[in-house]
């Protein structure tokens, strides 16, 4: 028979909390420490919705990133719409107390199963060399968490592919298009972005992707890559 797990209890729309914890939103490495099972799980089916909003979705553990176990588990989500894409992994309801993943029949999630609840606990990949599956098999490999960051979704879609995940400017020893962010300042960073932006310093993929964005959301960009040596 095989081992089965209910990891996540009856949701509630009763919140206890007044504002989002720290654990939603927290450094990936220190999510990774504190997680006792990350594995890779595909949904099988779902259950009927509860509130009106929650399904109970059955997993089936493919592979094991930390921990061991196997056969299936449960987790309450939110059923992903066919139109949502990468970036609506999560839901967070009234309240900002848990996360909660959108997930779809058939498709694939490394999910993090511990006790508190994360925005990055449910992202669905396509396999197991992706990008995601990668930098986090790095991050439980080394022991000071070194190279892997918390990043937003902007960084992600914008900067990573040239930059590299953790702005180090390369992905498994290959030379990204991007050079090294990791260690630049937050200033130095926001004044490389005008200088894109302006036409100053001439570069037509910068410009490209930055002539929409206000000095706010630049001065948004050089805090959070400025910050990422901090971790």
């Amino acid at each position: 028979m095989k081992n089965k797990f209910l990891w996540v209890l009856l949701p509630s729309l009763t919140f206890a909390c007044s504002g989002p914890p720290r654990t939603l939103s927290s450094p990936i490495k220190d999510l990774v420490k504190r997680t006792e099972h990350i594995v890779l799980a595909t949904v099988q089916w779902d259950e009927a919705p509860l509130n009106n909003f929650f399904h109970l979705f059955t997993f089936e553990v493919d592979s094991n990133l930390k921990g061991e176990m196997s056969g299936e588990f449960t987790l309450y989500g939110h059923l992903a719409k066919d139109d949502e894409n990468i970036s609506d992994e999560y839901a967070i309801l009234p309240g900002g107390c848990k996360a909660y993943g959108n997930f779809k029949t058939g498709e694939t999630y490394l999910i993090f199963l511990g006790k508190y609840s994360h925005v990055k606990s449910f992202q669905r990949v396509k396999d197991d060399n992706d990008t995601w599956v990668s930098n986090i098999k790095e991050l439980i490999r080394k022991d000071d968490g070194i190279g892997v960051f918390y990043e937003s979704q902007a960084y992600r879609r914008k900067c990573s592919s040239c930059h590299g995940f953790d702005a180090l400017g390369k992905e498994k020893d290959k030379r990204l298009m991007g050079p090294k962010l990791l260690g630049k300042s937050a200033d130095y960073i926001f004044e490389k972005l005008m200088d894109f932006k302006t036409g100053r310093e001439e570069n037509i993929i910068m410009k490209g992707l930055l002539k929409k964005l206000t000095e706010e959301e630049l001065r948004g960009f050089a805090d959070e890559i400025g910050g990422f040596s901090a971790h």
